[in-house]
């Protein structure tokens, strides 16, 4: 009989190298790297050629795997990011390379490892696994521990000791208070969610377990071992019946059925068979891999199953074995480790290439191979809400990666048009569009297009907005008009005319009942929800008026001129005190705090300001976009304050004026226009380069270079010490994030 190590498979396939750029036993790189070099504009111009060289090979790298190897990526970027020591604002570009390149900066939008749990175990992972909540990861390791984390990576309690070589397979129950675990060293073991065991030792005599199952009720241990035999157990462990007999090498993998009533086998003989649970088999053998069957697991339906196999394919088959379709290829090497996910639409495997690859049920591919592991990945899993897989490797590392990939920054498709204005609607679920085609366009939070674009305006359009319940959207453009829409696209009424001029801002009152429009004639003008002028055109600015906004309680008014001045007015268009004074050219874009207490203007002097109602500055301006600032909000609590300008970057502020995290980089054009969500949690940002790009708030609050390295750091502090190029990007962190 051969052993679960399979020498015979190992050597079916030759291993696939490894690909290094720059990082030892990493592959190339990820825009977070590359967010870290656009996030603050870094360039070499006054250094030597070798350096110069040296920091665009890391970009090479970090841009070359963005996709499929995060983990490099992100060591490349801040390897770069040390070599870059000169802080610009604007992009720079050297001997026609640009340095941070957006299309560079978009590969990042596609990134996909969140966490990584660096030194998980003191060599192979064998084998990880959710709890049934979710919340709980399981894994087993070479080192013979057993280890519980949290869905950030974070350990819970203790290692668990018992084993006495490799741990190969665990599993936990549904009630998530058992966890079974199969080992080298021969043993089946049960354990409390405290690492406390369960009974004794249960002693296989299979000569080394290499899988474990256990049956939905928890009641039924299945193993598979070394002897080629696969074994029942009891939870006190004593054996269910006869060893099950038949296959003609080791046993590499067992899975359960759901209902608990069929047991699958796969083998180094290069079968699956199926069982009853009385270890009779039902049917023939299941023939067609070249290779030994190292990995098998049943759909949720358990109508299906898919196994990997020596001669590196994935395959699915009825319950009655029948091959369905044509065996899905792509791995270059034995695959260890298959899963369904939990809607079995899905699946996921894993190898000795060292990739993690997702497929659909007609065996193409859902995305590029998930990359970094170093060596094999040894064991791979779905979360119960199916958003998040787990993975383990041959180096003791477990990584978690979005199935989906998170969206940092990620745009919207591009509409080949610049865009003027971006709303949320109150409930947060979509996004308004104002475009320079003379369209309003509706988003929902993926980025999908609601409905067909809004037409009517005849020209560019400046403004959009909803009305306060949701039910209306406003929008003003260059033709002078101002129209209401309904969320269908129909316009309600029709236009509102007056204007003698542009209209670049539109705003309701918090009732609703009151629209206010401003315009390049140098009035504001107050309207009903029927389309009506109320009063007389305020006449409130020399030279056109950019901006206009309503206090939170409706009593004022807020606007912001080309004169260089902020102004308030009450509803009958009366002003309130004297002009605020303060910027040095025009003021593009005015903001009342949630409370109502400040005003926040930004203008082409490259400034923000705050300011009492009394028009009082409150602190210094704070200056960073150092070109026109274009766009200026408030967080729904009021404590942060989001800013867009011309230099293409958004950028946080607390209520002091001081920076928030680090500015966000990506658009390829100035900015439009940014907003939060209703719930804070979401920054939208619109760039004339035609793409809005969704930001979560906490990712700009704590700064993407310091999220990186915090996200690195365990992996760091394990390998700065040997690892030349980690420790440089291990400077860059004590540097940039951690002094």
């Amino acid at each position: 009989m051969t052993t679960p190590d399979l020498p015979d498979l190992e050597h079916e396939q030759p291993k696939t190298p490894r690909k290094q750029v720059g990082v030892t036993g990493l592959a190339g790189g990820l825009l977070l790297a590359l967010l870290l070099m656009g996030l603050v504009g870094f360039v070499i111009s006054q250094v030597r050629r070798p350096k110069w060289e040296q920091l665009r090979a890391s970009q090479a790298a970090a841009q070359s795997l963005a996709e499929t190897d995060p983990l490099g990526s992100m060591i490349n970027g801040l390897v770069a990011l040390q070599l870059g020591r000169s802080p610009l604002v604007k992009w720079p570009s050297i001997g026609g390379v640009d340095l941070v390149s957006p299309a560079i900066l978009d590969l990042g939008n596609r990134q996909a490892e969140f966490a990584l749990i660096a030194g998980a175990h003191q060599g192979r992972v064998g084998s990880v696994i959710f709890s049934a909540d979710g919340n709980t990861i399981v894994s087993g390791g070479a080192d013979g521990t057993i280890r519980l984390w949290d869905r950030q990576g974070q350990p819970i309690g203790t290692p668990i000791q018992g084993h006495q070589g490799l741990v190969r397979s665990v599993v936990i129950s549904a009630d998530g208070n058992t966890i079974v675990s199969g080992g080298s060293d021969d043993t089946v073991r049960l354990w409390d969610r405290q690492g406390q065991p369960i009974g004794a030792p249960i002693q296989s005599g299979q000569g080394g377990v290499a899988a474990v199952a256990l049956s939905a009720d928890g009641n039924t241990i299945v193993s598979g071992g070394a002897d080629g035999t696969v074994r029942l157990w009891d939870q006190q462990g004593q054996p269910i019946g006869a060893p099950i007999q038949g296959h003609q090498a080791g046993i590499y993998t067992v899975a359960l059925s759901p209902d608990g009533n069929t047991l699958a086998s796969g083998s180094g003989d290069g079968t699956v068979r199926l069982w009853n649970r009385q270890g009779q088999p039902l049917g023939a053998p299941l023939s067609g891999h070249q290779g030994g069957a190292a990995s098998v697991a049943f759909s949720p339906d358990g109508t299906t199953l898919v196994s990997g196999s020596g001669d590196g394919t994935v395959r699915l088959w009825s319950r009655q074995g029948q091959p369905l379709g044509a065996a899905f290829q792509g791995h270059q090497g034995v695959v260890w480790t298959v899963a369904f996910s939990p809607d079995g639409t899905t699946l996921v495997s894993g190898g000795n290439d060292g990739t993690v690859r997702l497929w659909n049920r007609q065996g193409q591919p859902l995305r590029p191979p998930f990359q970094g592991h170093e060596g094999v990945v040894w064991t791979v899993a779905f979360s119960p809400d199916g958003n998040t897989l787990v993975s383990g490797d041959e180096a003791g590392l477990v990584k978690l990666w979005d199935r989906q990939g998170p969206s940092l920054g990620k745009p919207f498709p591009n509409n080949q048009t610049a865009i003027n204005g971006v709303a949320f609607s109150p409930d947060g679920t979509t996004l308004a569009t104002g475009e320079a085609d003379g369209t309003v366009k509706l988003w929902d939070r993926q980025g999908q297009p609601i409905g067909k674009p809004f037409q009517g305006h005849q020209g560019v359009v400046w403004a959009v907005t909803f009305s306060p319940d949701g039910t209306a959207l406003a929008s003003g453009g260059d033709d002078g008009t101002v129209r209401l829409w309904s969320r269908q696209g129909q316009p309600l009424g029709e236009p509102l005319r007056g204007h003698q001029g542009w209209i670049r801002s539109v705003a309701f009152s918090p009732d609703g009942t009151t629209l206010a429009s401003s315009s390049g004639d140098g009035t504001v003008r107050l309207w009903n929800r029927q389309g009506q002028p109320i009063g007389e055109p305020i006449q409130a600015h020399q030279n056109g008026v950019l901006s206009v906004a309503f206090s939170p309680d409706g009593t004022t008014l807020a606007s912001g001129g080309a004169d260089g001045m902020v102004r308030l007015w009450d509803r009958q268009g009366q002003p309130i005190g004297d002009p605020f004074q303060g910027h040095e050219g025009v003021v593009i874009v005015v903001a009342f705090s949630p409370d109502g207490s400040t005003l926040a203007s930004g203008g082409d002097d490259g400034t923000g300001r705050l300011w009492d109602r009394q028009g009082q500055p409150l602190g210094r301006p704070f200056p960073d976009h150092q070109v026109a600032v274009r766009s200026l909000v408030f967080s729904p609590d009021g404590e942060t304050i989001a800013s867009g300008g011309v230099d293409g970057v958004v950028r946080l502020w607390n209520r002091q004026g001081q920076a928030v995290g680090s500015p966000l980089p990506g658009h390829q054009a100035w900015l439009s226009s940014v907003t939060f969500s209703p719930d804070g949690k979401t920054i939208a940002s619109g760039s004339l380069d035609g793409t809005v790009r969704l930001w979560p708030t906490w990712l700009a609050e704590q700064g993407l270079v310091t999220y990186t390295c915090n996200r690195l750091r365990p992996y760091l502090l394990l390998k700065g010490e040997t690892d030349e190029t980690v420790r440089s990007a291990q400077k860059a962190c004590d540097q940039y994030a951690w002094n």
